[in-house]
């Protein structure tokens, strides 16, 4: 899935830092799919609030406001509790 920069798929979401520490290839994969103009920390919230272009978000018109998106993750685990694997996707 490649970034289409002139389609203006802007869009804005929080990393927390535990998050960041906790799973660094699942951050690593997610950031993959994005072009990050700005990053902000919140030392209020410990996050990390990002400005970015990804073909997952909305095309925005010139002079609008980027939507705020969270990062949905789910995780399958296998009979015996261990992790199978993890989806994500940005949500509204």
């Amino acid at each position: 899935m490649g970034v289409r920069i002139m389609k203006r798929r802007l869009g804005k979401f929080s990393i927390a830092r535990k998050f960041i520490d906790d799973s660094p290839q699942l951050v690593q994969e997610i950031m993959s799919q994005c072009i990050i103009l700005e990053a902000k920390y919140s030392p209020v919230h410990d996050t990390i609030e990002y400005l970015a272009i990804c073909d997952q978000f909305q095309e925005v018109l010139e002079g609008h406001i980027p939507m705020v998106y969270i990062i949905k993750v789910s995780i399958d685990y296998d009979s015996r509790g261990y992790q199978r694997q993890y989806n994500w996707e940005f949500e509204v």
